[in-house]
Formats: C-alpha cells, structure tokens, sequence
C-alpha cells in the first residue's frame, strides 16, 4: 500500500510539471467594469469557470496561468449581461518567453432597423425632401431657373417659356431664412452588387464597387444649411416689371400662344418665381456591414482596429455584424434647390392683356372717328355747297343736328308728251340734277352719322369699363412648381 502511494505521488508531481506557465497581460479597451472569468478545456472536456478579478474601464492588469500541452484557454469577462469576444488561446499558441497581451472587446449594442433596397428606393421616390437623391443633377440651381423667372405654362400642350431675370434678379436683396441642419440614417439590406446597379439611382450604382461583399449598409443623408431664399423687390415690383416695354417681346409671344393654341382662361398659366427651397451642401456617408458567426469556445480577433462588432438588440446573439467604425464618403453635391415655389400672376396677365386688347379697339375707334370726321366734313361741305341756306361749320356738334333734321329735296315733275318724248324745261331738268346729287350725298351722310354716332358709343363704353388702372399686385399663396413643369424648362433650354 504504501508504494501504491508513493507512485501516485510520483505520477502527480509529474503530470504537474507538464502544465507550463504563461504570463499573460489583459487590458481593458471598453467604458465598462468587467468579471473576468477563466476556464480551461480540452477537446470537449471543459472545467467549471473560474473567476479570475474585476478589471475597471482602460485598466490593464497582468496575471499568470498554468497551462497543459493539448488544452485551450478561454478568458471570457462580462458586464449587466453582456460577454465579451471570446478570447480563447491553445498552448502550443502562446508565448513562453513573453507577455501574451490580450484585449478585452464588447460588442457595441445597437438597434438595426434592416429595410430592403427596394422599399429604400421606393421611399426615396416618395419623399417630398428625398427624391431628390434619386438624381441630384436636375435640382442642381444651374439646372433650375433663378429667382425672378417668368414662366409661362402652356397647359393644354405641355410647354413652358421663360423670361429670365435681368435687371430684376436683385440677387444681394435675396431673403434667406429657417436655416435648419439635419440628416437620416438608413439600414439597406443588399445582398450583392447587382442590386445595386441596378437600382437605376447614381450614388447607389456608385457604390456597387467599393460595397459589393457587405450585407447590409447603413447610409447617412447629411442635409447642410437648409433654408429658404425669397426675391425681393427693389425699384420695380412684378407688375412693373410685367409691362415694362422692355419685357414686351415676352408678353407678345404670350399672346401669340395663346391666340395660336385657342388657350382658354383654364389652359395656361403665368408664374413667377419668388422663392426656393435651397442647400447648401448635401452629403451622403455609407459603412458596410458584414454578418459574422460566433462560437463562445472558438477565439476571435477583430481583422483590424478600424471595425467593430455590432450586437443587434433584440435580436438572436448568435450571428453579430462586423462594421466600420467610420463612415466613407459616396456622394455630395452643393446648391441644391428642393423645391421652387411661385406666385401666380395669371389673373395680372389677363387683366393686362384685356387692357391692351381693349386699348387697340380704343385706337382702332379713334382713327375711325377721324376718319369719319374728315368725311363728313368733306360731305357737308358738298350738301353747303348744293344748298346755300345751310350752315356752314366743320364742328360735328353744329353738323350733325343739322344733317339729321334736313329732309330730301323734292325734285321737279317732268313733262313727256303724248309721244314718249321728254318736254321738261332744260332748267328744271338741270335742277333735278343737282337735287338728285344732294339728295345721295345727304343720304350717305346720314348713314356716316349713324356709324360716326356707334362708334363714339363704344369708345365712351371701352372707356367706362376700362378705366385706367394697373394690374392688381395681389399674390395668393406661393404654390410649389410642379416637376413637369421644371422637367419641361429644362428640356426648353
């Protein structure tokens, strides 16, 4: 019995000098207070977990640990429930001649909110701030007109002309206002390059490179300086400037579309553009995530220090996403125009050109007064000259009563004989001559001074319901443009 023990005690001193002693030093890279367990296994025997000590937040503490050929250690610590990256060393991977330096990571807890790409476009097209994205270039302001531009809008055949600002633009009076800042973030699903070429959307199809082996990217949309830019009159405001002479190219080509194409009141439309919804800068930042799958008995190491491993909450912690820890530059593009918005001075457009189409039946009335006028001056000095116990005058005041209450000379009966033959004296025949050309020319006269009398009636009716007044400046309430709109501007140009 006694060399029984005796062997053991031999056998046991010996299998203990095999273990070998590491020295190991352990930091501490999170914000948190950790326990740090230990235990060693081998194949799949495992020994019950050891605590080890409490390590605080960036402290570094070192220790040393016994370890057999064959067996592995795992140095695993936790804080409120959450287990570090498993850190798991075989013996024949470790140093003996120096310090094993290990790291302590937790995996940041976020909350992944995962759409797919296609439900990310879709929103995209939806958004009124957004959809922009979809192609920057057209809401670029040199795409777009300025402030201060006239459109007229053709409704009935879709087509738009312009007058651009020239005198007017007042570009160091511009009002800007609501700067505001703000962005989102945005979780895409996108399993493979492919999707996103062919998403059809230009910083998305830029990113099918420089993305294409990540699972999911999270994509930021930084808006820089949002505000609103509103035109300010100076010396002229719209109206003045709508019919000043120098802008009359403009509106005679308006008429002209409007008489060519039969535009009625609903087909067209005059808008200015008096304000804009403007940015600065728009930047759009990605970072790739790729799924990573965890065993807690097998090390892991993070490829570099510029990831990190994202743990999504309320999620299955078996599978976690390894991410950048910054965010790469896709896109940015400067002044940017949202939106534009207009007044709408239709109703001035139509009160001015009914001003300046009755203004041209008032000078088609007036020169055919003077004509009239001249004409009947001329004729009654023919009835004066017929007929000496007339009045001469050339005032349409004295004329006129005259004329109308002058009746038709009566002419002389003419005598013919039994023969057919006409016997009338030379003298009474000369005289129903000269009554027969001053009965026509009294009748014509009378005819003019009915036509002379209309038309003064109707220039006194242009003038009661036209009195002289300037297009109303009432602005309604600014309306956005609408894209169709926009889009045909551009196609114009």
């Amino acid at each position: 019995m006694k060399q029984y023990f005796t062997f053991m005690l031999t056998l046991f001193i010996w299998n203990n000098s095999l273990a070998e002693k590491f020295s190991f030093k352990l930091t501490n890279t999170t914000p948190q207070q950790l326990q740090v367990y230990t235990q060693l296994f081998k194949n799949v025997e495992k020994a019950p977990p050891e605590f080890l000590f409490t390590i605080n937040p960036n402290e570094v503490k070192r220790f040393y640990y016994k370890i057999r050929k064959g067996e592995q250690l795992k140095i695993i610590a936790n804080s409120n429930g959450l287990e570090t990256l498993p850190l798991v060393k075989s013996h024949d991977r470790l140093s003996s001649k120096s310090e094993n330096d290990l790291q302590l990571v937790l995996p940041v807890l976020d909350k992944i909110n995962i759409v797919d790409l296609s439900e990310e476009i879709m929103k995209l097209k939806n958004d009124n701030v957004w959809k922009f994205l979809m192609d920057s270039t057209q809401y670029s302001q040199d795409n777009l007109p300025p402030l201060g531009t006239f459109l007229f809008v053709n409704l009935k055949n879709n087509h738009v002309m312009h007058l651009l600002p020239l005198t007017w633009r007042n570009q160091d009076n511009i009002r800007r206002t609501n700067v505001q800042c703000y962005n989102t973030t945005n979780i895409v699903n996108c399993n493979n390059a492919a999707q996103l070429r062919a998403s059809g959307i230009p910083f998305l199809q830029s990113l099918s490179t420089s993305f294409e082996k990540s699972n999911i990217l999270e994509l930021i949309y930084d808006i820089q300086n949002a505000h609103i830019e509103q035109w300010q009159a100076s010396s002229e405001n719209v109206i003045d400037i709508l019919i000043d002479p120098r802008n009359s190219d403009f509106i005679c080509s308006c008429i002209d579309v409007i008489k060519e194409n039969s535009l009625g009141g609903g087909d067209y439309q005059l808008l200015f553009i008096s304000s804009a919804y403007v940015v600065d800068r728009i930047k759009i930042s990605a970072r790739k995530y790729n799924m990573v799958q965890f065993n807690a008995d097998v090390d892991f190491q993070l490829p570099s220090s510029s990831v990190e491993v994202v743990q999504p909450i309320g999620i299955n912690a078996d599978y976690r996403y390894l991410r950048e820890k910054t965010y790469s530059s896709v896109d940015s593009s400067v002044n940017e125009v949202l939106k534009l918005l207009s007044q709408d001075y239709t109703p001035s457009l139509n009160m001015y050109l009914n001003q300046q189409e009755k203004r041209q039946q008032r000078e088609a009335a007036d020169l055919k007064i003077n004509n009239l006028k001249l004409v009947l001056n001329n004729q009654y000095s023919a009835l004066c000259s017929l007929d000496s116990t007339l009045i001469w005058s050339n005032s349409m005041d004295i004329i006129i009563p005259i004329v109308i209450t002058t009746t038709e000379a009566k002419l002389k009966s003419e005598i013919i004989d039994s023969t057919g033959k006409n016997i009338t004296p030379q003298s009474d025949l000369d005289f129903n001559r000269k009554m027969n050309q001053y009965n026509a020319i009294l009748h014509s006269i009378k005819e003019n001074i009915v036509v002379y009398q209309a038309t003064l009636e109707s220039i006194n009716k242009l003038g009661q319901n036209n009195p002289r007044q300037q297009p109303t400046n009432n602005l309604t309430i600014p309306i956005v443009v609408d894209e169709k709109v926009i889009k045909t501007y551009q196609t114009s140009r």
